[in-house]
């Protein structure tokens, strides 16, 4: 039976994952239609786009390190972390 902490450290990774990788699908897909696109509008809005993304990316990625940084149970989770196939001690 899994422990509201581990419900919790669940729930937090899942939101996480999904606060980093939005906008790295936004930087990839802009990135891929000015490799398509020929245009200067479509370069200018796909690189604003970018550049947003890239902020929020850098934003995100910020607030974890904070949050990290303040959280003794988070560090003693993030320890507890190993590669698939070695075991704990």
């Amino acid at each position: 039976m899994r422990s509201q902490r581990d419900e919790a450290a669940e729930e937090a990774l899942s939101i996480l994952a999904h606060e980093l990788q939005t906008p790295l699908t936004a930087i990839r897909g802009f990135a891929e239609l000015l490799h398509a696109r020929d245009d200067e509008r479509t370069r200018r809005e796909a690189s604003a786009r970018i550049l947003e993304a890239a902020e929020r990316l850098s934003a995100a990625i910020e607030r974890l390190l904070e949050t990290v940084g303040k959280s003794d149970a988070l560090m003693l989770a993030l320890t507890e972390v190993r590669p698939a196939g070695e075991e704990r001690e």
